[in-house]
């Protein structure tokens, strides 16, 4: 008797279960028969723009990427004085923040990275510690990253020093800080290349800086490895490289575009890209 009561239990339970899903998708079909044909195209077009998003969510964003391996870096040469003492900061993670103290200079410098773990790595203060205070946040990190800085040097005192500083992202520009007077210099990548560190000298103030640079990595693709066909009993040559320090490369798929200097509306735009190395100017 326990069993039959316990099938007459399930099919009733069955039974509402298919009248709720009835029910449900009666009203459903109701409430589509008093919607006007533009109403029926919005919600088609908000339910095609959901499954975009959602598919858009699973798709994963391959774009060239910062790296931070400094033995590839490229050193330039700083802009200002040459009073106080050389610092050197080489990132290793994105930046995140910097901050600066400037009046009619710049007083100091302050970087702030931060790991992918999320932990926030400060650098030492490179100069004195006065003036106005004020932050650069860059908040989409590591997508945002610096692509160069601008600024002017000049005299603060009897100290030739950096005299304002403006930061350069690929999004967007942060600054003047300080005071825009003196001799201007600007050290922008147009593409190929991002900021990954810095350098310079410093005492009461921030006396020069410079910049090191690298080359954006390409997202990396699985490539299968190319079989090669080795009839048997046929000579295999080995392929040897003699490196003989440093060498240019002249792949321009790798090169750094540097933004130009002077007029920027009169002339036209002109482009000369060596393959081999330089003789005359």
């Amino acid at each position: 008797m326990g069993k039959y009561s316990l099938i007459n239990t399930c099919y009733f339970l069955c039974m509402a279960i298919s009248a709720k899903m009835f029910s449900a998708s009666f009203f459903s079909f109701f409430v589509f028969l008093l919607l006007s044909p533009d109403q029926i195209m919005e919600r088609g077009k908000q339910i095609d723009g959901e499954r975009e998003k959602g598919e858009l969510a699973n798709l994963e964003v391959k774009e060239n990427q910062v790296s931070y391996d400094q033995a590839d870096s490229i050193l330039v040469e700083p802009w200002g004085g040459t009073g106080g003492s050389e610092w050197y900061y080489k990132m290793e993670s994105p930046i995140k923040e910097i901050l600066i103290a400037h009046g009619d200079c710049i007083e100091s410098i302050m970087f702030r990275t931060v790991t992918e773990q999320g932990t926030t790595i400060d650098s030492p203060m490179f100069g004195g510690d006065r003036g106005r205070r004020d932050k650069v946040v860059i908040e989409a990190t590591p997508l945002e990253y610096l692509r160069g800085i601008k600024g002017t040097f000049g005299r603060c005192g009897s100290y030739l020093v950096i005299k304002s500083l403006c930061f350069i992202t690929t999004t967007k520009n942060y600054g003047p800080f300080g005071s825009k007077t003196g001799t201007p210099f600007s050290f922008v990548m147009k593409e190929g290349g991002a900021v990954v560190g810095f350098h310079g000298r410093s005492g009461a103030y921030l006396d020069a800086i410079g910049v090191y640079l690298q080359k954006l990595t390409p997202p990396t693709l699985s490539k299968e490895p190319e079989a090669k066909n080795i009839e048997p009993n046929e000579p295999v040559d080995e392929e040897i490289e003699i490196h003989n320090g440093n060498q240019v490369s002249y792949d321009q798929a790798k090169s750094i575009l540097e933004e130009p200097w002077g007029g920027n509306t009169g002339g036209s735009e002109w482009n000369y890209k060596l393959k081999s190395p330089i003789k005359k100017y």
